[in-house]
């Protein structure tokens, strides 16, 4: 199983709110947090966040035209990770920032 960690300032934008709060979520969440060498502490996102977290920074408005083959792949790779009818793998066209965050 792939595993995404994220930065709180990585996960803040993803939430919607600032760094702090985000490490507010994560420890609430009771999601593994660990300090890495680069000196920032990032947060192990659950499976299924993971995915919308990859499906929200992957959306057509935060990217150029370049990005194509890049989604492409990526999605290719999901469905070998989590098979081709697991309903979290979906097309570029349904991919939408999270509601109310």
């Amino acid at each position: 199983m792939p595993q995404i960690w994220v930065s709180y300032e990585e996960l803040g934008d993803y939430l919607g709110c600032g760094g702090p709060a985000a490490a507010e979520h994560a420890a609430a969440s009771r999601w593994p947090r660990r300090r890495c060498s680069d000196g920032l502490t990032r947060a192990k996102l659950p499976a299924e966040e993971a995915l919308n977290f990859l499906k929200y920074y992957l959306a057509p408005e935060k990217h150029d035209h370049q990005t194509d083959s890049l989604v492409s792949t990526l999605q290719s790779l999901l469905r070998v990770a989590f098979g081709e009818t697991h309903p979290h793998v979906w097309s570029r066209e349904k991919t939408k920032k999270p509601a109310g965050r």
